[in-house]
């Protein structure tokens, strides 16, 4: 079962209140969506290779590939402590991205609990923005401003198919997405897209 199938139903049965007996119903419903998100950022990875030359696309693939295994670590390691405090409660973490920014707060555990929680959580993401940050004024040294034009483009389609196979998989799954208002449902969809967005 993908991870990030597991932490789009964890955040979306969190956002809409369910329980997490429907959890298994959500992620069933998220797994066909992350492999349209697989297949949509190999486009978007494809858009790097025929855009730059060859070189700087080699250089530009690496550094990326480089940035997304870091996150993945801080990612894991961070789920990790935080699920040790969770246990020492007695309670579950569950499936829920530690790097999501739009993560619930935590309840029914100690205020001194909470605060290690809550501090584990914004280093680890403070961390991820520095590697980014590393990463983006590494490719803005050595890629013209049109090519990095025409990347923004590439990754802006990337965004807006990941958002349309969100929106697919909430209809299907959630019945009672209906009774959302549209405001509310366009505020979900787009933070399962930033928490999405977060794991390529």
């Amino acid at each position: 079962m993908p991870l990030l199938a597991l932490a789009l139903a964890a955040a979306t049965a969190s956002r809409l209140g369910s329980g997490k007996d429907d959890e298994p119903t959500l992620t069933a419903g998220f797994v066909p969506a992350v492999a349209a998100m697989d297949r949509a950022d190999l486009v978007y990875l494809d858009a790097i290779a025929e855009t730059l030359p060859t070189r700087s696309a080699v250089e530009t693939l690496t550094m990326m590939a480089g940035f997304r295994t870091s996150v993945h670590q801080i990612r894991q390691q961070t789920r990790t402590r935080i699920a040790e405090v969770y246990v020492r409660n007695q309670r579950s973490y569950g499936w829920f991205d530690p790097l999501d920014p739009h993560t619930p707060s935590t309840t029914g555990l100690t205020h001194a609990d909470e605060t290690r929680i809550a501090t584990v959580a914004d280093s680890a993401r403070s961390e991820v923005e520095k590697l980014r940050a590393s990463v983006n004024q590494s490719l803005a040294g050595q890629l013209q401003a049109s090519q990095i034009e025409v990347l923004i483009a590439a990754k802006r389609r990337r965004r807006k198919a990941f958002e349309m196979e969100l929106k697919t998989a909430l209809e299907t799954s959630v019945p009672s997405l209906a009774a959302l208002t549209p405001a509310r449902e366009d505020k979900v969809r787009y933070e399962l897209g930033e928490l999405a967005d977060g794991w390529y």
